[in-house]
């Protein structure tokens, strides 16, 4: 199922199909402790890849940088392009093999995301008891009262 709409493809029927995960982790610049300015990286990590290489640094792919000053309040945001972009790689994207000299529909699928807690947090937008949805595994969504009385 992609968006709503039941294929006839299975996930990596093709032996050329790409399987890839998803990373955010903001880090501080110039080597400041706890305040200053931070920068997010986003970045893929490809699964087809060789375990010994896949974690290089030449075979990560770097997608963007959220720059300072802040962390983003709103990631999300940040990865509406990333995530249309992995929409239509999962139903697949007409490319060029040199190899073979042929075209072919080249699928790609992101697996999941990793990362520390708070770029985790920040993506599924989870603020602990407070957030849209106050668990990570668990199906609970929050509701927000816009009257601002109490309810039983």
């Amino acid at each position: 199922m992609i968006d709503g709409h039941k294929q006839d493809y299975h996930y990596f029927n093709n032996p050329d199909d790409i399987a890839f995960s998803f990373c955010a982790d903001g880090y501080l610049l110039f080597k400041q402790r706890r305040s200053g300015p931070s920068a997010t990286p986003l970045i893929i990590q490809i699964y087809n890849l060789p375990p010994t290489i896949r974690t290089h640094i030449p075979s990560l792919e770097c997608v963007s940088v959220i720059l300072p000053p802040c962390a983003p309040k709103d990631l999300p945001s940040f990865l509406f392009p990333f995530n249309e972009e992995c929409v239509k790689l999962a139903y697949g994207v007409w490319t060029f093999n040199a190899t073979t000299k042929a075209n072919f529909s080249m699928c790609a699928y992101r697996l999941f995301t990793s990362g520390d807690m708070v770029s985790i947090n920040a993506e599924l937008g989870i603020k602990g008891h407070n957030g849209f949805s106050p668990c990570r595994s668990c199906e609970i969504k929050g509701v927000q009262d816009v009257a601002g009385g109490m309810t039983n």
